[in-house]
């Protein structure tokens, strides 16, 4: 089994993959800025819900970013710490423009911090920092998480979206520097 796990923005996302690599169980929520706070619990719960403990997930699935400077870091900090008690064979991740890039809108925003985004043009262009009025000023534009959805997580694991590691401590995140 895997557990994806994306702290990356404001909404914690969670997911049981089986063997067959298709999704048992989708969970989305608001965090109102308190990932770092609750997302263990909300892990353990999840788990416990769908009758699993961390002995029957030995592999995971993260976002390495970009998103949120603290969000980033949580899942990586999360999955480093079940490492110490549960052997995880193998880690997957994914950038964050990558996973909610749903190929219908022109252009694709990530929320991060208040009132500012990190908004990409197209799949080779320059990520830019910009505000929601700077934002507003484009159309069809894919509001990152505002959509993301089951399927379109499906989408990602069918294509092989993800970059795979056998060692946790080889795993990059993302971050970047407003301007």
């Amino acid at each position: 089994m895997k557990l994806f796990i994306d702290t990356s923005n404001k909404k914690l996302i969670l997911a049981i993959i089986n063997f067959e690599n298709k999704i048992d169980n989708f969970f989305i929520e608001n965090t109102n800025n308190n990932m770092a706070k609750i997302a263990i619990s909300k892990i353990k719960v999840f788990l416990e819900e769908n009758n699993l403990d961390l002995s029957n997930i030995k592999e995971y699935m993260i976002t390495i970013g970009p998103g949120s400077y603290t969000g980033v870091k949580v899942a990586l900090n999360i999955i480093s710490t079940i490492n110490i008690v549960e052997k995880i064979n193998k880690i997957y991740t994914i950038d964050s423009f990558k996973l909610i890039d749903d190929l219908n809108s022109k252009y694709t925003c990530i929320p991060f911090g208040k009132n500012k985004f990190y908004f990409k043009k197209n799949k080779k262009s320059k990520i830019l920092t910009l505000t929601s009025e700077e934002v507003d000023q484009y159309n069809d534009v894919n509001d990152g998480y505002k959509n993301f959805t089951k399927e379109l997580l499906q989408k990602k694991i069918d294509n092989k979206s993800f970059k795979i590691y056998d060692n946790l401590y080889k795993v990059k995140l993302k971050y970047l520097s407003s301007f």
